[in-house]
């Protein structure tokens, strides 16, 4: 029979239940287990209390109220049921006289949005408001730290914890291996301390507890800047505000309140899917592509020793929730949130990831809950490459034919009338501004990628020196087989899909532009050299010492300077100097296309390699040009002996 306890406490702003039972239990001096049995929470036979924090059944409300003297509006806000009509991870289904739980059928899955193992917190909010009581017995541990998307504390300026300074372990851990986490064999502790018994028992004796004070708080090694925590405490407070809109805003707008957060929920895994590509999409200054690098490589190592161990493996990049870590989950849901505002965005990283039949229809279904904004930009992509994914799926299960059918034809674009009279060992891979022009300004940015008009247009040029078929031109420029035949073919299909008439005609007039502007101002440099001569280069470790040795000294220095970023900045110097496409080189292709592949490697050039051509002037790649420009005499003197015929190289081995 429960019976009303000697004393009780008021639930302070946004505390949870576990939080409200911890100071409860502090101040009765009764272990915490034995509280929640006396409150009618725990049975022996069923002890475990973490379910109720979800949401207490109606059986157990009675028993709770009567024994802590709460109403029930009190006890309702105690737990994270409070927030189902404005966080849709939360809108869940329950039986009415128990504490069984499952996901609501109508609505997506969404796993890893709800931390219900461990909680983040935030030590000042633990110290308390410097009252009486919470000077006895702690502050609040809030329920909304238990939201994915909370992530800092704009009350106190500053990013929530994860992990307990001493020990490492995720506060209030609840694991396989220590189920409750109110355990009753523990002692009477204060509600701020580490309850981590991540030692084993010895015997009958009960395992010892961390007990570091976490309302005591360490400074970080990570920590960002004040201008960079700004930014993501102006954006938490956004999403704060989102989850303090009233039902029917939250629950009927179509472009604000719960869509949003499936709006967020659908970006983060578009970002993580297609990583690095989504690196390249200009995320603002405040955002460290470091730091999410290194979450998505965590996500890629874990799934790789899952597979070596013989399991199953679920792609992380395309499921689940943002990281644990508070740091880095405020940098993947602040580019998620700066993405949601760019309309180009969505159709780029739809494009770009690759989940196969699965994934698309998941999306599919998915993005119907999302914002009226998102499906807007978003839809027709995702049936466009749903519908890919369809049809390579009835090829590959469709019978063999009987006669093989004519392969599909793309629209011949006219070649050249008037030919190219330079020697084509002058030209590059990238050309000129001036000589590219008809060309670019035909063909869009937003249509296809710059290394492909550029490519096209130089094979083009190159054939019409001699009538040379594509793969000759291809490997005059020292391109890998068929990459000359693929740029034709892209150039052709957007001549089929675009809107301009007579496309075909239009591109081979803009060809022809191109090729009389180099006949009349003709590179003087002999590219093919340069390129040949600098095959498997790399910059002399003597060199790279000396001369990124002052670049280490800066105040904010770049993070690595060891051997792979050196065979980075060679690929960097390998493109400046020969104008060329860093992807062809045998250095880069040796490292990302022979097992095993240099994943991290890849990663990292890529992102160097965008935010040299992004141009000077932005904050997040001036150590890029630092190390151009310290470069410069050494760049200078290999520019000359190359041209000279004076260069001996050292293959900086």
């Amino acid at each position: 029979m429960i019976r009303p306890l000697p004393r009780s406490l008021d639930p302070l702003p946004d505390e949870s239940l576990i939080g409200f039972l911890l100071r409860l239990s502090h101040r009765l001096e009764l272990p915490p287990a034995r509280l929640a049995t006396l409150t009618g929470l725990s049975r022996k036979a069923r002890p475990a209390v973490a379910i109720h924090q979800l949401r207490i059944p109606s059986a157990n409300v009675a028993d709770f109220g009567k024994a802590t003297r709460l109403a029930q509006a009190e006890i309702t806000g105690l737990c994270l049921d409070s927030f189902r009509e404005r966080y849709p991870p939360l809108d869940l289904q329950y039986t009415d006289d128990s504490n069984y739980v499952r996901r609501n059928k109508n609505l997506p899955s969404a796993p890893g949005w709800v931390l219900t193992s461990a909680t983040r917190y935030c030590p000042d909010c633990l110290a308390g408001d410097g009252s009486a009581l919470q000077q006895d017995h702690g502050g609040p541990w809030r329920k909304k730290w238990r939201l994915a998307v909370v992530f800092a504390c704009p009350l106190h300026h500053r990013l929530l914890r994860y992990h307990c300074p001493r020990c490492a372990v995720p506060a209030l851990q609840r694991t396989r291996a220590n189920p409750r986490i109110l355990a009753a064999q523990m002692l009477i502790q204060h509600p701020v301390q580490c309850r981590s018994t991540s030692s084993q028992p010895q015997l009958d004796a009960p395992a010892p507890a961390c007990g570091h004070r976490l309302d005591h708080d360490v400074v970080q090694p990570n920590e960002p800047t004040r201008e960079t925590l700004q930014h993501l405490l102006q954006f938490q407070s956004e999403l704060l505000t989102r989850m303090q809109l009233d039902r029917d805003d939250a629950t009927t707008h179509p472009d604000s309140g719960n869509r949003y957060f499936y709006d967020l929920h659908l970006i983060t895994r578009l970002i993580r899917g297609s990583w690095p590509f989504a690196a390249q999409l200009a995320p603002p200054p405040h955002i460290d592509l470091d730091i999410l690098d290194d979450h998505v490589d965590q996500l890629q190592r874990d799934m790789a020793r899952t597979r070596e161990a013989g399991k199953q493996v679920q792609n992380k990049l395309l499921r689940g929730g943002p990281p644990d870590d508070p740091h880095a989950s405020a940098h993947l849901l602040a580019f998620a949130g700066h993405l949601r505002e760019d309309s180009d965005a969505l159709p780029a990283l739809v494009s770009s990831v690759s989940g196969g039949s699965l994934w698309g229809r998941e999306l599919e279904a998915f993005l119907h809950h999302c914002s009226a904004t998102t499906q807007a930009a978003a839809e027709p992509h995702v049936k466009a490459e749903l519908s890919k994914v369809r049809a390579q799926q009835r090829r590959n299960d469709a019978p063999p034919p009987r006669r093989r059918r004519a392969r599909i034809q793309y629209r011949s674009i006219p070649r050249p009338k008037r030919r190219l009279t330079i020697d084509p060992r002058h030209i590059p891979h990238y050309l000129d501004d001036d000589h590219i022009r008809p060309l670019s300004m035909l063909i869009p940015e937003t249509a296809m990628q710059r290394r492909t008009v550029h490519r096209f247009a130089a094979i083009t040029a190159i054939r019409s020196y001699g009538g040379l078929s594509m793969e000759t031109a291809t490997a005059a420029l020292d391109l890998p087989h068929g990459w000359g035949t693929r740029a034709s073919k892209a150039v052709a299909h957007w001549t089929r899909w675009t809107k301009l008439n007579n496309a075909a005609a239009h591109v081979a007039t803009a060809v022809q532009d191109v090729i009389n502007r180099l006949n009349s101002t003709p590179p003087k440099i002999d590219y093919q050299r340069r390129r040949r001569a600098l095959d498997g280069w790399l910059i002399p470790e003597d060199v790279w010492e000396t001369v990124t040795e002052p670049l280490q000294r800066l105040p904010h220095p770049a993070k690595d300077f060891g051997p792979r970023k050196r065979h980075i900045t060679s690929l960097l110097f390998w493109t400046v100097i020969t104008s060329g496409d860093y992807r062809a080189t045998s250095l880069f292709r040796n490292r990302t296309q022979i097992r095993p592949r240099d994943d991290r490697f890849a990663s990292l050039t890529h992102r160097l390699m965008f935010e040299f051509l992004i141009g000077k002037g932005r904050e997040r790649n001036k150590h890029v040009f630092d190390l151009l420009n310290a470069f410069a005499p050494y760049r200078a003197q290999l520019e000359h002996a190359i041209d000279h015929e004076t260069f001996r190289p050292q293959n900086g081995r």
